[in-house]
């Protein structure tokens, strides 16, 4: 039984998938599992959150692989009928990073005003970890192009910045919520990103 909740952080856990593939409930699989499983379990949640008498936190892990997403269309994120042959590992994936950076903007504007449950998203930074498993970064030579052209953080480097969204005084201020975190601060957001 759960009957207090400080931090709430969502993490994804997919990345880049070569081929459209689906959940078990048809979703796409990239946004099925690092958006609506998590945006589920934050709804299922929240009631325990706002009951509690301490301040507590929902972090959702985006990326600034928002800025990939394509066609964003709320009404066919699954790339159904016509547009599965519009399938891109990376526009998906972007698509999944895209829904929780909104995800985090809009549930801050449904919390209570008190400021008692803070809701943001974080940029980790681009860190080599199982999750390029689908991609090309995946095998030695793209792994080496990965470390020497992209990858900016170390692991711990990378958790940073969610680390400090769970505990700065910073990330918890009024003027933070529905923010997009980077480097320990704020980050920006594509235009999609910044658009209700």
């Amino acid at each position: 039984s759960i009957d207090r909740i400080d931090f709430l952080v969502l993490n994804a856990g997919l990345m880049a998938l070569p081929n459209l593939e689906r959940t078990q409930d048809g979703f796409e699989m990239q946004i099925g599992v690092n958006h609506f499983g998590h945006a589920l379990l934050t709804r299922q949640l929240l009631p325990i959150m706002e009951a509690q008498p301490v301040p507590s936190r929902i972090i959702t892990l985006s990326s600034v692989a928002h800025q990939m997403a394509g066609e964003f269309d709320v009404t066919n994120l699954h790339f159904e009928g016509d547009a599965s042959s519009k399938y891109s590992p990376w526009s998906a994936y972007g698509s999944s990073k895209l829904a929780n950076a909104l995800f985090a903007r809009a549930l801050s504007k449904r919390l209570p005003s008190s400021g008692k449950i803070t809701s943001v998203s974080v940029h980790p930074g681009v860190i080599r970890t199982n999750l390029w498993r689908s991609t090309p970064a995946n095998n030695a030579i793209g792994g080496w192009l990965l470390d020497l052209v992209m990858a900016d953080k170390t692991i711990p480097q990378g958790a940073a910045t969610t680390v400090w969204a769970c505990l700065s005084r910073q990330a918890a201020r009024t003027d933070f919520r529905g923010a997009f975190l980077a480097d320990c601060s704020r980050g920006t957001l594509s235009s999609k990103g910044q658009d209700d």
